[in-house]
């Protein structure tokens, strides 16, 4: 895939400084998921950076994303389910529009843990909301969903 992505390394709060007409069609981000002040730091400081807000925030990260892509690119997020409402007010105030969703339960009892969400810059109101990806089936194994996606990342895979 090497004539169709591009990596570029950098500190993308520093986004708006990359080399003009540098944009980009998608953009994937698992930031760090905690505010500051909501949990206890850990002692750890490579931990608390990618567990905590403390160097960036999500709004960097869609700030960054919006300066980045082009104009009807794909931002793609993972967060803990527990701050969905804080992800569409960001990208909605940041030019973006979330497009899909999909909630990860550990099991079927359980509480969504994450969300996946993807947005879309300047594009209209509309939301699916995905079927629930599962992720644990009886005890110990994963679903036959989970399998498949986990068969599907190995190299050489049939």
């Amino acid at each position: 895939l090497e004539d169709r992505l591009k990596n570029v390394m950098g500190d993308f709060r520093q986004a708006r400084d990359l080399p003009k007409g540098l944009s980009f069609d998608a953009a994937v981000s698992n930031p760090p998921y905690r505010p500051v002040w909501t949990w206890r730091r850990n002692l750890d400081d490579e931990r608390t950076v990618a567990r905590h807000e403390t160097t960036a925030r999500l709004s960097d990260v869609i700030t960054a994303a919006g300066s980045m892509l082009k104009p009807s690119g794909k931002l793609f997020l993972i967060y803990p389910a527990w701050r969905t409402a804080d992800i569409i007010t960001l990208l909605r105030t940041g030019g973006f529009e979330p497009k899909r969703a999909r909630f990860i339960h550990a099991r079927r009892t359980e509480d969504a843990q994450m969300v996946m969400i993807e947005a879309r810059r300047r594009a209209g109101t509309q939301l699916t909301v995905l079927a629930p990806l599962i992720i644990w089936e009886g005890q110990g194994f994963y679903t036959d969903e989970v399998n498949g996606i986990m068969r599907s990342m190995r190299p050489n895979s049939y």
